[in-house]
């Protein structure tokens, strides 16, 4: 008896049985064949942020409660934009993943600004900054990275060492509310409030968001 195994794809494997048997009747051997093909269980992989090292100095300067709540907000961020949405519903229920009170979760959201960890889009929206926390492919970071303007400068805030670089956000940000379909791009590259979108649709676009981010916050502490 021969038995061969062979990869049909990443999810299949095929098994093939080769073996004799005396016929009985005639006294002859007679070869027999059969294939099984057995098919492995797909497994999602969990959700991930890949966190870059080029430079710690602005996480070395995190207390470990606000290392807590920066940690909060990986659990609501969109993947590969890195978008948190955070009305007062989420803040509430991150302060408590972060186990502190909101005024605190407030000033650190403030803090990470400073830092540039994350970086505003418009009121209520961050997003992650991509070279510092990202996920998805590398192409889309790269993409989102080239939207930044890296500006070496002295620091701007005292706890920033003298070689901080310094992002220039601002195309970054113009593409984010654009596919948040929050804004519309006119010539030139700038973004405007969109006039004619109705106060209902805004409505309904925060709603929408505020369910997708606690969607996801469900999951993640249902772990």
């Amino acid at each position: 008896m021969r038995e061969q195994f062979e990869t049909k794809s990443a999810s299949q494997l095929q098994q093939q049985i080769d073996k004799s048997v005396l016929n009985k009747n005639t006294g002859e051997l007679e070869n027999h064949s059969s294939v099984k093909v057995f098919k492995a269980k797909q497994v999602n992989e969990e959700n991930y942020f890949k966190i870059y090292l080029n430079d710690l100095q602005r996480f070395n300067s995190l207390t470990k409660a606000e290392e807590n709540i920066f940690r909060s907000l990986l659990t609501i961020a969109e993947y590969e934009t890195g978008v948190c949405f955070l009305n007062g519903a989420i803040r509430c229920k991150l302060s408590n993943f972060a186990e502190c009170k909101e005024a605190h979760f407030n000033n650190t959201l403030s803090k990470l600004l400073k830092l540039q960890l994350i970086i505003k889009i418009e009121t209520n929206v961050v997003a992650l900054n991509p070279f510092y926390v990202a996920s998805g492919s590398w192409s889309n970071i790269k993409k989102l990275r080239d939207m930044i303007d890296i500006r070496p400068t002295a620091p701007q805030y005292e706890i920033l060492p003298n070689t901080a670089a310094n992002f220039d956000c601002s195309k970054f940000v113009a593409y984010v509310r654009s596919t948040l379909s929050l804004d519309e791009a006119p010539s030139g590259g700038h973004i405007n409030r969109s006039s004619n979108m109705s106060k209902s649709i805004k409505s309904d676009l925060s709603k929408r968001k505020t369910r997708s981010a606690f969607r996801r916050l469900f999951k993640f502490l249902k772990r």
